[in-house]
């Protein structure tokens, strides 16, 4: 039996090119795509990485630029203040004036109105004809549902005048709760 002698004492090297198998060939591809992958993965990764770091940047820029509340201390008396204008604004004024101007009579003229808030009071002042015209008023002022105990305050005959008007002041109590309760 004879053996073959490998008298080849030069290896060829690892990877040259006639060494190449077909399992050779298909690893590399497999690497060439695998790395293709990896490759579009990172960009895509990148791309997704600036668009957050934008928007995180431009809530930051938001957040910075948001008001901020002051506080200031106000005293008391001003708050007063500020509370009874806008009490006085709140007033049922139309009620009011509507029922004064549903009130009219021939032959008189107002002249002034002045309501008190705190005693919730109406003086009404003016001029009639003569003094059965104010009495005719004062009953027409006691039938309207916002005023109550009116009364005749004081008069007065303007004796310089010749055909001697009657000057009047009339005080009546003002039901503001009720006007209130009718508007809402």
């Amino acid at each position: 039996m004879t053996q073959k002698l490998n008298l080849a004492f030069i290896q060829q090297p690892l990877f040259s090119l006639y060494s190449w198998t077909g399992l050779g060939v298909l690893v590399l591809i497999v690497s060439l795509i695998v790395a293709n992958l990896t490759w579009q993965s990172y960009q895509d990764n990148q791309t997704i990485y600036q668009e957050i770091t934008a928007k995180l940047n431009l809530h930051n820029h938001y957040k910075k630029n948001v008001a901020k509340v002051v506080v200031i201390n106000i005293p008391t008396e001003k708050i007063k203040e500020v509370q009874e204008a806008v009490n006085f604004l709140i007033i049922p004024w139309s009620s009011l004036l509507l029922n004064i101007e549903q009130s009219n009579i021939p032959d008189i003229a107002l002249l002034g109105l002045e309501p008190s808030i705190k005693k919730q009071q109406v003086l009404v002042t003016g001029q009639a004809k003569n003094l059965e015209t104010v009495f005719s008023y004062v009953k027409q002022l006691e039938t309207q549902p916002v005023l109550s105990q009116v009364y005749l305050q004081k008069h007065s005959i303007d004796e310089a005048d010749v055909s001697k008007p009657v000057n009047f002041t009339i005080l009546a109590k003002w039901q503001m709760s009720q006007e209130k309760h009718s508007h809402e």
